[in-house]
């Protein structure tokens, strides 16, 4: 399975919403790496990246993402491993 499995299966169920939504997306996602930037610089990941309640709530809520599709999604890459609890069951 290809290591961007995530990436594509997100793209395929919400392809039409991101699209009509880029330029939200793209005040999202810098405002996120702003927040995170110490941690998304360092070498070593020795800092913990916050992915916050906030934030899902506002991708859930601009792009109708639904929780349950991006379980489902994780649960089916094999490159993610059942034990590994915070990627396995990221909310």
């Amino acid at each position: 399975m290809s290591k961007q499995i995530l990436y594509y299966d997100i793209k395929e169920l919400y392809n039409k919403e991101i699209l009509d939504n880029y330029k939200l997306l793209g005040d999202i996602l810098s405002k996120f790496i702003q927040r995170n930037s110490e941690a998304l610089s360092h070498r070593l990941p020795t800092k913990r990246v916050i992915f916050s309640n906030e934030d899902k709530i506002i991708l859930f809520k601009y792009f109708s993402i639904l929780e349950q599709d991006i379980k489902t999604i994780i649960e089916k890459c094999d490159l993610i491993k059942k034990e590994w609890q915070l990627l396995s069951s990221p909310y």
